[in-house]
């Protein structure tokens, strides 16, 4: 995995949000990158050669011409927000909300800061918000403080996959979505 490039981008008058703008990533040597944007932003497409690259790392081969690659970004991003509570109804501090694409197959190959995996924690009435999301489909769960550290473990994600909440956004959805704290151990 490659560690993080920084992009110089051309002087250009014009918003860059709704021209289309060139950018330069200079010195790639082979290997697989991953695109990411800053907050309140987020990549809606990444198109190279003649295939949608949006949802798995660019592979970069020894003289290979990357001049083509063509990357959509924009700031009408999703949200997630809710409430995590107990069994009983109240409200829950000490948690953390795991959020992940349904698709099991977008579980690995993540890169250093992945757009549609990660975790937040709830604030002290127990809300959680979880922003500059991709369009999709997700699954979240609200788990205990200590236990969500193993967020980016592909085996972690498939044990708690069955006790989470399946949430779809759209561009620029905010989403409500209040949860129940899990448990880690068998249902």
């Amino acid at each position: 995995m490659s560690p993080p490039i920084e992009v110089a981008g051309g002087e250009d008058p014009a918003d860059a949000w709704q021209n289309p703008r060139s950018f330069e990533i200079g010195g790639l040597t082979p290997g697989q990158y991953y695109l990411t944007t800053g907050a309140g932003t987020a990549i809606r497409s990444i198109a190279w050669g003649g295939r949608d690259n949006t949802r798995e790392p660019l592979q970069v081969w020894p003289g290979q011409d990357t001049s083509d690659v063509v990357v959509t970004v924009t700031t009408n991003v999703a949200s997630v927000t809710g409430v995590v509570r107990d069994r009983s109804s109240l409200t829950i501090a000490e948690a953390a909300v795991v959020y992940f694409p349904t698709d099991a197959r977008e579980w690995e190959h993540l890169g250093f800061r992945p757009r549609r995996l990660g975790a937040v924690a709830a604030d002290a009435g127990g809300v959680f918000r979880i922003a500059d999301l991709p369009a999709g489909e997700y699954y979240v769960v609200a788990l205990p403080l200590g236990h969500a550290t193993a967020w980016r473990d592909p085996t972690f994600l498939a044990a708690v996959a069955p006790r989470a909440t399946r949430v779809e956004v759209a561009w620029g959805e905010a989403k409500v979505q209040d949860l129940r704290l899990q448990g880690v151990g068998p249902r």
